[in-house]
């Protein structure tokens, strides 16, 4: 009755969304900690030479679609995206346990420090306290 395409916890997130937003919050900011970290291991495994396969395939077209790539983009592109939007998200999900609120977007000024050039050239930010 309350399964969705098999997933069994989205019950029990929904309701503790109702009941208790900041745990909500909690495990999605540490699942996507872990996402962030696979795909940085993943791109510096491919820069490495590990995986040279993943060096000469193009961006899937719904990462093109929904990162704004452009047609040409690479595997690697696509991932650095991926990894942005997650580290985006365990971001958004530490203000919002820190601050208890419910847009942190308008609070995270303070939160974000720019790093500058990351391993693989491309810009990192980082949440303050976790450099």
């Amino acid at each position: 009755m309350f399964e969705r395409d098999g997933d069994s916890t989205f019950p029990i997130h929904f309701l503790a969304c109702l009941f208790y937003a900041p745990i909500c919050h909690a495990a999605t900011r540490f699942t996507a900690s872990f996402a962030t970290q696979f795909y940085t291991d993943a791109i510096k495994a491919a820069d490495r030479g590990a995986m040279p396969h993943l060096l000469s395939l193009r961006a899937p077209p719904i990462a093109q679609w929904f990162y704004f790539l452009p047609s040409g983009a690479s595997y690697r592109d696509a991932l650095l995206n991926i990894r942005a939007d997650d580290g985006f998200h365990v971001l958004f999900n530490q203000v919002c346990c820190e601050t208890g609120c419910h847009n942190p977007v308008t609070k995270m000024e303070k939160y974000l420090v720019k790093a500058g050039e990351g391993d693989a050239g491309d810009d990192i930010v980082f949440a303050k306290g976790r450099q």
